[in-house]
């Protein structure tokens, strides 16, 4: 899999194979169901925590599985137009928050799991499923990087 940024402003990622494919849908896998605006509000204290956790918290949960699901469709729509194999799919500058706020979601999301650790350190001593999110994470910040560089100035 290849990623670069393009002459008018978006980002190409080329899938090389049902491989990245399957690498490009884990963000939508990895970020499901983790309950991130829930432990957001959980770090609200004092007066106001029982109003963030009701009107605040149901509001970032539906933004952030809507986030979830445009990347979800952006990649089935991608791999369905390259029929399973090689193909290329496209982050706009205009949906650059959408993808960055899925990706980061994902990257919580294994966080959360495997605790990877500030230092970012790959977990080797924790076995496959765990090196396999390592990869996938570091993955995920690589394009977000090229994000920011490009797409989000």
């Amino acid at each position: 899999m290849t990623a670069a940024p393009t002459l008018d402003g978006r980002l190409r990622i080329d899938a090389e194979d049902e491989d990245d494919w399957a690498v490009l849908g884990s963000i939508a896998t990895d970020a499901d169901g983790d309950p991130l605006a829930d432990r957001l509000g959980r770090l609200i204290r004092g007066e106001a925590a029982e109003d963030w956790r009701e009107y605040v918290v149901p509001d970032l949960a539906d933004e952030f599985e809507g986030r979830v699901a445009f990347v979800r469709k952006e990649v089935a729509d991608a791999l369905a137009l390259a029929g399973g194999g090689p193909g290329k799919l496209w982050i706009s500058r205009e949906r650059a928050f959408d993808w960055y706020g899925a990706i980061n979601q994902a990257r919580l999301a294994l966080e959360e799991r495997y605790r990877f650790g500030a230092e970012g350190k790959a977990p080797l001593n924790q076995g496959g499923d765990a090196v396999a999110a390592y990869i996938r994470s570091r993955f995920y910040c690589a394009i977000q990087s090229m994000m920011l560089d490009f797409l989000m100035k």
